[in-house]
């Protein structure tokens, strides 16, 4: 009967120091976080005081598992083009800039089995919001200073699927809803209101990670 017992007991703590060094919830490798530092370079398709213009600009993010990400963002109109408004005799060319704070997440889309191996998908769904200020200026031609400007802010909610290229490099696309929120009261002559940068919008990016 002491053997038995002994025998037990054995078994209870063999098994017992297995399931902790396998166990995810225990394993320090499991639970420690992970941080990866990427820039993602983005283009985008963007309505800017009534007409949709193509901006550019770049994000500079921290990654926590590869699940939560955060960071900043810089945007800015890039076509010079012309455009008419109310109660101006003149067509005046227009920029249009904003940057703030992004956080989003990923959301993996699973494993799938290849010649007896599980192996992760390289598509992942992308959520995102970003919140930040900007401003939005005229010019009647480049050789005059600014002749009107005011500030927003620019509340953006963002999807899209992003598509693992190599170990370091990423590509993503997907779209935006920009809600911009005026602060000044400027533009009443020009006749632009928050409706003018608000709207759906598409994206492209390009992430390229320091660290995986």
């Amino acid at each position: 009967m002491k053997k038995i017992l002994i025998i037990v007991v054995s078994l209870f703590f063999t098994f017992s120091n297995y399931a902790q060094e396998n166990n995810p919830l225990v394993n320090r490798k499991q639970i420690s976080p992970r941080l990866n530092l990427s820039i993602s370079p983005f283009i985008e398709y963007v309505k800017v005081a009534g007409n949709y213009n193509i901006a550019g600009g770049v994000s500079l993010l921290a990654e926590i598992n590869d699940k939560f990400y955060y960071g900043v963002y810089f945007t800015k109109k890039l076509q010079k083009d012309y455009i008419s408004f109310v109660n101006v005799n003149e067509d005046l060319n227009f920029s249009y800039q904003h940057l703030g704070l992004t956080v989003g997440g990923f959301v993996n889309l699973g494993i799938y089995k290849d010649e007896g191996r599980y192996i992760k998908r390289k598509t992942r769904l992308v959520y995102s919001g970003n919140f930040g200020g900007g401003v939005f200026w005229t010019k009647n031609n480049e050789d005059v200073k600014q002749s009107s400007r005011d500030y927003l802010y620019v509340l953006q909610p963002s999807v899209g699927a992003m598509r693992e290229m190599g170990k370091f490099i990423s590509l993503e696309a997907g779209l935006k809803y920009p809600i911009a929120f005026r602060v000044n009261g400027e533009w009443a002559a020009l006749d632009i209101t928050n409706k003018d940068f608000t709207g759906p919008a598409v994206y492209l990016a390009f992430k390229y990670s320091l660290f995986r």
